[in-house]
């Protein structure tokens, strides 16, 4: 009996499935859209991966030969790219787990995913809502390519034959930051400005925005990834494993656009003015104080920013009395402002 072991690293399986041997003929779905049906004689074994070195070893590949013991014939486990030599923060944990793979003996494919477009939603919301796209990456390159693209490959290597003792870097085609941004200049039809910063800069700006504290470091070592060159990867296997090369950059920012706008303008207030396009357009105070703490008012001030801009209103914020909420609403866009902060009666008088 043919034996199967994938890891569920995402875009694969949920992080919390383990199935360490499954019946025969077991149907394989993938987060992603993919999914495949394993002929009768063969069966999955199924291990989760966690995010800490000691952990995402799993015992289930190299404990007490666990995968042996389970028949286990084969194992894909999805990585990152470049894992040999990459020095970004991810990359000790795959270069642990795919040594003990191959230390267990048990023939493997590793598909070595480079970076996911659908990971720069976060920009993307933003750019919709007027801002520039930010980044600390300098002039270094990303292989960016659709979560679906990275399921589709691993499961060609699970249904097909040949992958024993395989390697794929599966990369698309590397972009730099402002070539990332003319991609989405162009499914926006408008200039998108990039706006490069240091990284001291960049963490701030991250902070202001709302990014939780932890979080911010790690948003920072990303980006001086990039910089480093630790995603600019060409190649040719997502053409091996597919048949063809990973979908556009474009294609893919089209898809997450159209969904975000549907979300970004929920209210009927925003449709009527596409009517009336007033002259000037003026941000509420409830909306105004604390927006560069608050996320949620971060979100509603984009969007009207946003909307203002697309009609040719000039935006205007009320109630500003605190210089940071005033170097936050500048920051991103807006143009006129009224409130306390401005004036405010002086010591001196």
């Amino acid at each position: 009996m043919k034996c199967w072991g994938i890891s569920s690293a995402d875009p694969c399986l949920p992080a919390n499935s383990r199935r360490p041997a499954s019946r025969p003929g077991i149907q394989v779905r993938f987060h992603a859209g993919a999914h495949i049906r394993l002929p009768d004689d063969q069966v999955v074994g199924i291990c989760p991966v966690a995010f800490t070195p000691e952990h995402l070893v799993q015992p289930f590949v190299v404990e007490d030969n666990g995968a042996k013991r389970a028949n286990v014939g084969f194992i894909a486990y999805t990585s990152i790219g470049r894992a040999d030599d990459s020095t970004i923060f991810l990359a000790e944990v795959h270069r642990a787990t795919e040594a003990a793979i191959r230390d267990s003996g048990i023939p493997y494919s590793f598909l070595r995913n480079n970076w996911y477009t659908e990971n720069e939603i976060g920009t993307v919301q933003a750019v919709l809502g007027g801002a520039s796209w930010l980044t600390s990456a300098g002039s270094g390159q990303v292989g960016w390519a659709a979560r679906c693209d990275y399921a589709h490959a691993a499961a060609a290597v699970l249904a097909g034959s040949g992958h024993e003792n395989t390697v794929y870097e599966l990369s698309g085609k590397p972009l730099t930051q402002e070539q990332f941004a003319a991609e989405l200049a162009g499914v926006l039809g408008r200039d998108v400005p990039v706006q490069q910063v240091d990284d001291e800069t960049y963490a701030s700006i991250m902070a202001g925005a709302g990014v939780p504290e932890p979080v911010v470091p790690i948003v920072v070592a990303i980006q001086r990834a990039i910089r480093e060159g630790n995603l600019d990867i060409e190649s040719g296997d997502f053409e091996k494993l597919l048949g063809r090369p990973a979908e556009p950059v474009s294609g893919v920012l089209r898809g997450m656009v159209s969904e975000r706008k549907k979300q970004l303008i929920p209210h009927p207030t925003m449709e009527l003015l596409d009517g009336i396009t007033p002259h000037y357009m003026k941000l509420d105070i409830q909306y105004v104080q604390g927006v560069a703490y608050d996320t949620k008012k971060q979100r509603i001030a984009l969007e009207f920013l946003h909307k203002a801009q697309e009609i040719g209103s000039i935006p205007l914020a009320e109630g500003v009395e605190t210089r940071v909420d005033f170097e936050w609403l500048k920051h991103n866009g807006y143009q006129l402002f009224q409130g306390y902060l401005f004036g405010r009666p002086s010591p001196n008088i």
